[in-house]
């Protein structure tokens, strides 16, 4: 609910949903957002205005879902042409996981993080633009978190032309477009 606090604190929105699967985080939230449903977006019946929504945000929900594809292309139902989705995806091609699974032969779950134990599914860039792209998503964009590459990492970024300048985000900020029919 924070977020949806602060979308409309800034004139972001004069109106903001969410959908949330705890009852005490909802409740929450139903203090700061206009309104508020409780239910699995992936079990429950959600009923949503079609065309509705001129932004969705998704912030760390993907991963946590038995299906994304199929969640995605219904946010993108209630999504109105030209609006926007975003999403932040954990980068599982972050180069500490990476090390551990290819060095150490690790790949072990923990409280938080990327390798959260309650993430069931890991993207990289590509497979997260493909995930947007799935949902008929266009004008697909990602940035990286952190995008500030220092020292040792700026030179072995430059020195491989930017081929491993994705192993040091941590977070894929993902934003896709509904076009307009016809567009």
């Amino acid at each position: 609910g924070a977020t949806l606090d602060w979308l409309k604190h800034i004139h972001y929105c004069e109106e903001s949903w969410g959908v949330e699967l705890s009852s005490e985080a909802a409740r929450v939230a139903k203090s700061k957002a206009d309104q508020v449903i409780v239910g699995d977006i992936e079990k429950d019946a959600v009923c949503l205005p079609e065309n509705y929504f001129n932004l969705i945000l998704c912030l760390d929900v993907l991963e946590h879902l038995e299906d994304p594809w199929r969640v995605l292309e219904m946010l993108v139902m209630w999504l109105q042409p030209q609006g926007t989705l975003l999403a932040s995806i954990p980068n599982i091609r972050y180069w500490d996981v990476w090390v551990d699974l290819a060095l150490r032969g690790r790949f072990e779950y923990v409280d938080s993080g990327i390798l959260d134990r309650t993430h069931l599914r890991f993207f990289t860039r590509e497979s997260s633009v493909a995930l947007f792209k799935s949902a008929d998503l266009e004008q697909v964009r990602v940035l990286l978190h952190p995008s500030d590459i220092g020292g040792r990492r700026a030179i072995l970024n430059k020195l491989t032309l930017g081929y491993f300048r994705d192993m040091f985000s941590w977070q894929l900020l993902v934003s896709g477009r509904k076009l307009a029919p016809g567009t």
